[in-house]
Formats: structure tokens, C-alpha cells, sequence
């Protein structure tokens, strides 16, 4: 199998799922599983929180601009100039603050800091969800990328390390549960993290375009993953 060292009884990414939980749960990280219907009150609450944090990224990242009119389009040369390490971080966690805020509206895992501030979320919808979605013709969710678990959207705000992967194992663990596979999209650019946590990774993506892989965990990797134990 290839996800497997050679001379090793256990998949090489279960080292890598050790290490990333075990920097979250030293970081005192913890998590929940929600919706909005059934927790209203505390998903208008992290949707808050979200959209605090999402304000205050904005204005680093549009203070940034102003001050590095080097980086991305130069009104003065007409020409377009790469981003720098600090432009692209900025962006980063825009988007996944973004993410964030998706979270909240949908059935979803939520890690917080040791201080209770909500730092990452996942978005799933089991097969049951999407059949619902597809249902009353929210065709967007309903779209299938596996025919188990599909992850949806997953943001962070980069404070609480090891809390995205904490994230997607709770994942497997429930597609362990309803006994099926589990997966997303992998975009340009992250296909390496996709690989670290053991995914299978396919083309085309959602998108129908190159840019975009499929990105999926097997029914037996899922079960593997949840006997760990460690979410």
C-alpha cells in the first residue's frame, strides 16, 4: 500500500496525525461538534467571534497593501509583482476566517483555544445531509466529492497549531462510525498536507478543472485512523 513504509507495520501518516494532535492538546485545544438549528445560541456567538477576527484581518491585510505597493498590481508600472511571504499569510487567514464564519451556519467541528476563542471549523455533511441538500435544491452542498463524509469548507485563524488536522480526524472517526469513506478537495498548493494525512488524491476535482484534486480517505483508512484514539 502506498501510504505504508516499507519496513513498518502502520501507515507512515500515522506519525504525522500523532505529532499534530499532540502539538493541539499541548496548546490546550479542545473540540465540538455543532449545528445551527440545534445550538442557535452559540453558533451566533462563534459567528461572531468569526467575523470580529475576520475585521481585524482585513485591516492588517489592506493596511499591508498600502504599505508594500509592491506587492500584486502596481497602478504606477502596470504590472503585476508576486506577493510577499507576509501579503500571502494575510490572505491565509482572511480566507480561513471566511471558512470560519461557513461553519457556523452548517454542520460542523469547532476548535477553541485554551482561552475559549474559537480558532478553526469544519464543515461536513454526512450522506444523509446531502440527499436533504439535494432535496430542496441547495445543489452546492449537495454536490459529491466521496459517497461518505464530504468536507465542505475548513478555516482557521493560524493561533492553535495541529487544529485543522484535529479537525479532519474527527472526521474519519464519524465516517468510521457510519461506516464509510471520507474526503474534499485538495487545492494547488496544499496537495503535500493532503498526502502527510494519508489522503488519496485524484483528479478532477468539484471544479471539473486540474487546478482542484479530490482528496479522499477510504472506509478502512477512516477506521484505521479512528483506532488511534486520539480524538
Amino acid at each position: 500500500m502506498a501510504w505504508y513504509h516499507e519496513s513498518a507495520s502502520e501507515p507512515k501518516h500515522f506519525d504525522f496525525l500523532r505529532r499534530q494532535m499532540d502539538a493541539f492538546n499541548n496548546a490546550g485545544g479542545t473540540i465540538c461538534e455543532m449545528n445551527s438549528w440545534d445550538y442557535p445560541e452559540e453558533s451566533e456567538q462563534l459567528k461572531k467571534s468569526a467575523k470580529n477576527q475576520l475585521i481585524v484581518a482585513n485591516r492588517k491585510l489592506n493596511r499591508h497593501d498600502k504599505e508594500h505597493e509592491h506587492c500584486g498590481w502596481c497602478e504606477d508600472c502596470s504590472e503585476w509583482h508576486p506577493y510577499c511571504d507576509t501579503a500571502i499569510k494575510n490572505q491565509n487567514v482572511s480566507q480561513g476566517i471566511q471558512h470560519m464564519i461557513f461553519a457556523t451556519k452548517n454542520p460542523s467541528f469547532i476548535a477553541k483555544n485554551k482561552d475559549g476563542l474559537y480558532c478553526a471549523g469544519l464543515t461536513y455533511l454526512t450522506p444523509e445531509d446531502k440527499m436533504l441538500a439535494k432535496n430542496q435544491n441547495l445543489y452546492e452542498l449537495s454536490f459529491k466529492n466521496t459517497n461518505g463524509i464530504d468536507i465542505k469548507g475548513l478555516g482557521s485563524n493560524g493561533k492553535l497549531p495541529g487544529a485543522a488536522t484535529a479537525l479532519e480526524m474527527c472526521v474519519a472517526k464519524k465516517a468510521a462510525q457510519l461506516g464509510v469513506n471520507a474526503g474534499g478537495l485538495a487545492l494547488e498548493g496544499s496537495y503535500g498536507y493532503h498526502k502527510a494525512i494519508g489522503r488519496k488524491l485524484r483528479w478532477p476535482g468539484s471544479d471539473g478543472g486540474y487546478s482542484v484534486m479530490k482528496s479522499v480517505w477510504t472506509k478502512k483508512q477512516c477506521q484505521d485512523i479512528a483506532s488511534l484514539g486520539l480524538v
